[in-house]
């Protein structure tokens, strides 16, 4: 803005940092709690769904991990049945493959429906999690540019705008966060 008012000759205005919040109904707020998500990520700008699905894969590799060395010890108990079966002459152990890729199948199928508890994956969740984003970024941008103040005062009355002022410290850079009834 600087070199701008120098080329028009105008004299540079008095800088000083705006207060800007965001207002959302408590009802939104245990949606983010739900799905894990912290409310500053989700008004920060440039905040994405690949970084939550990411967030949620981070979370989810220890239950990977978990469901991984079940199926190793299975495996290990198997090979040792196997080895004192053979150890009395049994030969024909088809039986106890065809057993050990059943008992692998049941815990694929245990660990998917384990995944699909899990509330950040899936595309409900993606619904979800767009749903929340078009209402505190209306048209990515922060809800003070899009007239939200004129819904919040018709939601709550001049009550509520009066206690946002109130909580806000117009002199940070902070971005204020208001949970409304």
């Amino acid at each position: 803005l600087r070199g701008l008012c120098k080329h028009f000759g105008v004299k540079m205005p008095l800088m000083i940092p705006r207060a800007a919040g965001t207002v959302l109904k408590k009802s939104l707020a245990k949606t983010t709690d739900k799905l894990g998500l912290p409310l500053d990520k989700l008004i920060a700008a440039g905040w994405e769904w690949s970084d939550f699905e990411n967030a949620a894969s981070e979370r989810g590799s220890g239950q990977s991990d978990a469901f991984d060395q079940f199926r190793e010890n299975i495996s290990k108990a198997f090979r040792s049945l196997e080895c004192d079966l053979r150890h009395q002459d049994l030969q024909n152990l088809n039986e106890l493959t065809r057993e050990h890729e059943k008992f692998l199948g049941r815990v694929e199928g245990m660990e998917k429906r384990f995944r699909q508890q899990d509330p950040l994956i899936g595309e409900n969740s993606k619904r979800n999690y767009f749903r929340l984003r078009k209402f505190v970024l209306p048209g990515e941008t922060y809800q003070e540019l899009s007239a939200w103040t004129v819904y919040f005062t018709a939601l709550y009355g001049n009550d509520f705008i009066d206690s946002v002022v109130e909580n806000t410290d117009p002199f940070t850079d902070m971005h204020h966060l208001f949970l409304s009834e």
